[in-house]
């Protein structure tokens, strides 16, 4: 899996509160094929535990980080540190 940057990750959490498989392949750059899969686990996980989506077509993107593994204060923090360095 291909992490985006830092920008885009915390841009999407806040900016996206559901994801289509086009909105996962763009985010991390991958074939679409790949995008349904990563698509699915969280779908998988979503059904699992009860969690409803707004469009069956998407995910909940805070889930989907979730299941991931992106931990979006990381990110946050990140961001900060590089806008306080003066790097972006």
């Amino acid at each position: 899996m291909k992490v985006p940057d830092t920008e885009k990750v915390v841009y999407t959490y806040y900016g996206k509160p559901e994801l289509s498989s086009s909105d996962i392949k763009d985010f991390f750059e991958c074939s679409g094929r790949t995008a349904t899969e990563y698509k699915k686990k969280v779908q998988e996980y979503m059904a699992a535990n009860g969690i409803p989506s707004w469009n069956p077509s998407t995910v909940n993107t805070s889930i989907a980080f979730k299941v991931w593994g992106l931990n979006i204060e990381e990110y946050e923090e990140r961001l900060k540190k590089l806008r306080q360095l003066k790097l972006i």
